[in-house]
């Protein structure tokens, strides 16, 4: 049985530039969304959430699929690919 093979340890100790309070805040956002009753007006709001958002989901997926690439091979390696 092999060993699982940890990410190097820059990847262990990316910090992501969001904190627990801008968590916080995008969700009071997304909960002043039931509030608006135009379509349009709520449609605006939901970009400006959603553009705020982008930063951390991008630099989430990028840590995700690096360690994805660095375990990928150890499972591989264990079903014998």
């Amino acid at each position: 049985m092999g060993c699982l093979v940890l990410p190097p340890l820059d990847l262990r100790s990316r910090r992501f530039s969001v904190s627990e309070r801008t968590v916080q805040f995008w969700r009071r956002q997304v909960s002043s969304l039931t509030d608006i009753i135009d379509r349009y007006a709520m449609c605006v709001r939901y970009a400006q959430i959603e553009d705020a958002f982008e930063r951390f989901e991008e630099e989430a997926n990028s840590l995700c699929e690096a360690t994805d690439r660095m375990v990928q091979p150890a499972i591989d390696e264990e079903r014998g690919k």
